[in-house]
């Protein structure tokens, strides 16, 4: 009866261990970003799927970084006087998050191939081309502290960085 118990509670032991690295690894994936007027295939699973390991891979081989894919959303049309502007919408965003280790590197590269943070979009009134939906499952996270401190994100951000200056100045006294 000793033995069976010990059992169990070493099956559940290791189930939680297993769930607490999938939250950690989930967790380490906090900043959304958006890469707007960007094709992903659809069609067959298996192609979707192979389409998000190049993605990643691309990434990790161009940039060094690690990303993970979230979502392809289609925009809304722009609006004037309460009706939609002809031609415009249906543009096909990609929605990808970046590893909290790597944003340091990514900024630069990102801005340059006009990749932008989801809350630099929302922050400049581009929210209005995404359906409620997506509004709802991808809130503005910058400042959820009524931005009078630094926020999560923005101190994660500016830690790695300077690990990564100390890391680089270390190198270069040492001659690497």
């Amino acid at each position: 009866m000793i033995k069976k118990d010990r059992k169990k509670v070493v099956i559940l032991m290791e189930k939680n261990k297993m769930e607490t690295k999938v939250n950690q690894q989930k967790d380490q994936f906090n900043q959304l970003c958006v890469m707007e007027g960007a094709l992903f295939p659809e069609g067959l699973k298996e192609e979707e799927e192979e389409g998000i390991k190049e993605f990643h891979q691309f990434f990790k081989d161009k940039f060094n970084v690690r990303v993970k894919f979230e979502n392809q959303i289609k925009t809304l049309p722009n609006m004037k006087d309460g009706k939609p502007v002809p031609e415009t919408g249906g543009r096909s965003d990609l929605f990808f998050y970046i590893h909290d280790d790597d944003i340091h590197k990514f900024a630069k590269p990102r801005s340059e191939m006009g990749i932008r943070w989801w809350e630099d979009v929302l922050a400049n009134g581009n929210g209005k081309l995404y359906d409620n939906d997506v509004l709802e499952a991808y809130p503005y996270l910058w400042g959820k502290n009524g931005g009078n401190d630094l926020d999560y994100y923005g101190y994660k951000f500016l830690t790695n960085h300077i690990s990564y200056l100390k890391r680089k100045i270390k190198n270069t006294a040492n001659g690497n």
